[in-house]
């Protein structure tokens, strides 16, 4: 998550619904796509190795959704825009951005 892999998607994504630019909205969810595909994919593939005597009280924490879930994500976008604004860097954005969409693709694919 420290390379932040979805933070230029999402970045792209936002900057294409404000500017209404449908080429870059459409090249932003495809990558979006193809990233958390690649994520699952790669999960899944570590959880068929990896055997499970019970189930994790971490991994359940992720298929519950509460207030907050809505709060970690608020600030995250808040994060991204004030990244574009100031020019803040942007591996503290990827960061927040990624805490929030791989840990719930993981558990998905677990």
């Amino acid at each position: 998550m420290v390379i932040a892999p979805l933070l230029g998607p999402n970045l792209a994504l936002s900057l294409g619904t404000a500017l209404g630019d449908l080429s870059l909205i459409r090249r932003s969810v495809q990558t979006m796509i193809v990233g958390m595909s690649l994520a699952v994919a790669i999960a899944a593939g570590l959880g068929m190795f990896w055997s499970f005597d019970e189930i994790n009280h971490e991994l359940m924490l992720r298929t519950v959704v509460g207030f907050d879930s809505a709060v970690l994500a608020l600030a995250s976008g808040a994060a991204a825009a004030l990244s574009l604004t100031t020019g803040l860097s942007s591996v503290l954005v990827g960061v927040m951005v990624d805490v929030v969409l791989l840990p719930s693709a993981v558990a998905l694919a677990l």
